[in-house]
C-alpha cells in the first residue's frame, strides 16, 4: 500500500510545474483552439510519456495505471481550459518534451527498469542469444562458404562454374579449380530440386 502511496505522490509533483506554468501566460487561446491542440498532443503524450512511465512504476499492471494517468491529465486539462486558462495548452505541449527527455529517462534509471517494459527484455535476450552463438561474423562466414543457397521457393540450388563447371562459394570472385572470373553473367545455377527430372 505504501509503495502505492509513493508512486501516486510522485505522480502528483509530476503536474505541480504544469499547474504553475499555467498561470504564468498572458494570452488566451479560444476554447476549441485549446482542446484541440490538447487532443493532438495527447497522442505524444500517451506514447512518449505516460505509457513509459506506467511501464516502470506498475510492470505488472500498467495499463490500469496509464487509464489512470490519462484520465488525471484530462481531468486537469479540461478544468484548466474552462476554470482557468486555455494557455494549458502551450504548457502541455512543452510538458511532452520534458517528460520524454527528461523525467522518462530519469525514472528508468531510478526505477531501473525499461520505459517500455517486457519487449525490451526480449529483444535483449534475443541479442544476447544471437551475440552468444557467433553472431554476425559466424552468420556471415556460413553465407559466404555455402555452395547452395535457397531461394524464395525453398528449393535448394547449386552454384557452378560455367567454364568448368565446378562447384564455387557465394564469394567466389574467381573459379578455384581453372581461375575463371566470376561474374553474374558466367555462374551456372543449377535447381537441385529438378536435376533429377
Amino acid at each position: 500500500m505504501k509503495d502505492k502511496l509513493k508512486k501516486l505522490l510522485l505522480i502528483t509533483l509530476l503536474f505541480i510545474p504544469t499547474l504553475v506554468l499555467a498561470e504564468t501566460f498572458e494570452e488566451e487561446f479560444p476554447i476549441y483552439a485549446a482542446i484541440g491542440m490538447e487532443a493532438f498532443v495527447s497522442i505524444h503524450m500517451s506514447i512518449f510519456v505516460l505509457w513509459p512511465i506506467s511501464n516502470m512504476l506498475a510492470p505488472n499492471n500498467n495499463k490500469q495505471l496509464f487509464a489512470i494517468l490519462f484520465v488525471i491529465r484530462a481531468v486537469i486539462l479540461l478544468y484548466f481550459d474552462f476554470f482557468v486558462t486555455t494557455a494549458i495548452a502551450m504548457v502541455d505541449f512543452f510538458a511532452v518534451f520534458a517528460g520524454a527527455f527528461i523525467i522518462v529517462p530519469i525514472m528508468a534509471l531510478v526505477t531501473k527498469r525499461s520505459p517500455f517494459g517486457a519487449p525490451g527484455q526480449i529483444l535483449d535476450d534475443s541479442i544476447k542469444e544471437f551475440q552468444k552463438n557467433g553472431g554476425f561474423s559466424k552468420a556471415l562466414s556460413e553465407y559466404n562458404n555455402s555452395t547452395t543457397t535457397t531461394t524464395n521457393n525453398n528449393s535448394t540450388v547449386e552454384l557452378r562454374c560455367a567454364r568448368c563447371y565446378s562447384l564455387i562459394n557465394m564469394s567466389d570472385k574467381f573459379c578455384p579449380k581453372c581461375g575463371y572470373e566470376l561474374k553474374s553473367s558466367n555462374i551456372m545455377i543449377i535447381d537441385e530440386d529438378k536435376k533429377g527430372q
